[in-house]
């Protein structure tokens, strides 16, 4: 596999992942839906990350830079829209609600007084899902597996 289709594949893994505790019928209290907001925000801002890292590989850019990126996906998203990431609705505002929680680790080392977005999960694994078939189909995963991308 190349390094395009290794980010993508690991994107997913923590996409299928949050997806996953969010169905999980355990979840639903109130104290386990608490409890599962920082790991389902960290993960999902490392889906989008490494989607986006995954995209701009995809487009040539060398491994360094890409790894040079660290944890700014909004850096990564404004880069990638530069190399054509296509439109998708609510892209905008979920890279809102994750971006600074990723990139300052409260995700990771949340602190009193620290603040986490509310999220619409579901909403979210639709905007996701959108973004794992654009960066599929760029970087060839399922393709290079004899499957439509989004299988």
């Amino acid at each position: 596999m190349n390094e395009a289709i290794n980010r993508y594949s690991t994107a997913k893994a923590y996409f299928q992942s949050a997806i996953m505790i969010v169905r999980n019928p355990e979840r639903n209290t109130d104290s386990r839906r608490v409890l599962t907001l920082l790991p389902l925000s960290m993960l999902c801002g490392f889906s989008l990350e490494l989607y986006f890292k995954a995209w701009l590989l995809a487009c040539g850019y060398a491994s360094h830079k890409v790894r040079g990126y660290g944890h700014a996906i909004g850096l990564l998203y404004r880069d990638a829209t530069i190399e054509r990431f296509p439109a998708i609705a609510g892209l905008d505002q979920l890279l809102i609600a994750l971006q600074t929680g990723h990139e300052d680790y409260t995700f990771r080392y949340i602190n009193d007084g620290d603040r986490v977005n509310a999220v619409d999960w579901e909403a979210a694994f639709a905007i996701l899902n959108s973004v794992d078939d654009a960066v599929d189909t760029r970087v060839g995963a399922s393709t290079s597996r004899n499957l439509a991308p989004g299988h």
